[in-house]
């Protein structure tokens, strides 16, 4: 988990704060759930549909923790921790995530598609982790608060990071890509979930393919070379920046083609 005192969260962040309590205090990971915040947590509280997380700032202090992300917008700030004053808490706990990313010093393998990511997800990090410090996404933390939530998860000792990424949408892939910066990328399949949002199997196709935009110069797309539309879908993107592409007919070929390619660049 991100281990940083909260003058280091304000410098990563580029926040104004008001300043409750010791700044150079060691915060010990991310919490968006009040009822779940343990002892030195930061506490990030989500404006939801239903629920508004600020609501809920004395439980989590009383829980532990030890400064609070705070919405402008929002009145009675607590007086008991540190505020760090944001515009929007979600954004804030995104960009917190990728300034924690671009400091670890770790090889990043991001996976999505219709189906099988979870089960491509456990076998690469149970691969990866026979010879490297390994670390992925716990269940399905794939959407815009997930990826950032295990992003901010990692050790700082690290070596390889398993992210799984997911969507229902043209661009949530890009937007969640850019901010993993995979240097391997996978995409298992492409199906039909989600086809009341993108209106054709073409744009299934296209949203997965988002995930190559993100990837490392020099880095690599395993996909699946058995659907044509994601081979369309691929030419169409013009992957630049010396990407290397590996089409795989299934699962089993996917993971050889990965490990032969990891084994290589000593990931």
């Amino acid at each position: 988990m991100m281990i940083r005192s909260i003058d280091s969260v304000i410098r990563m962040l580029d926040a104004d704060y008001i300043e409750n309590s010791d700044i150079e205090e060691m915060l010990m990971g991310v919490c968006i759930d009040s009822r779940k915040v343990v002892e030195g947590n930061l506490y990030i509280p989500i404006r939801g549909v239903n629920n508004n997380g600020h609501a809920f700032v004395k439980q989590a202090i009383d829980n532990g923790a030890k400064a609070v992300l705070w919405e402008r917008r929002e009145p009675n700030p607590p007086k008991e921790v540190t505020v760090i004053l944001v515009e929007d808490t979600t954004k804030a706990l995104q960009d917190l995530a990728r300034a924690y990313r671009n400091q670890l010093d770790m090889k990043v393998i991001g996976i999505t598609g219709s189906n099988g990511k979870t089960s491509t997800k456990d076998i690469v990090a149970s691969l990866m982790a026979q010879h490297y410090i390994t670390q992925k996404t716990m269940g399905n933390f794939n959407n815009e608060i997930g990826v950032p939530l295990t992003l901010l998860s990692f050790s700082q000792n690290v070596e390889v990071g398993v992210v799984e990424m997911g969507m229902e949408n043209l661009g949530e892939l890009s937007f969640l890509t850019n901010l993993v910066r995979p240097d391997i990328a996978i995409i298992t399949n492409v199906g039909t979930a989600h086809l009341e949002n993108l209106g054709s199997m073409e744009n299934i196709a296209r949203a997965k393919v988002e995930i190559a935009e993100g990837l490392r110069d020099g880095g690599m797309l395993i996909y699946n070379g058995d659907q044509p539309l994601l081979k369309d879908a691929l030419r169409a993107a013009q992957l630049s920046g010396g990407i290397a592409l590996r089409s795989s007919v299934h699962s089993r070929e996917m993971i050889i083609s990965f490990m032969r390619y990891a084994n290589k660049k000593k990931v």
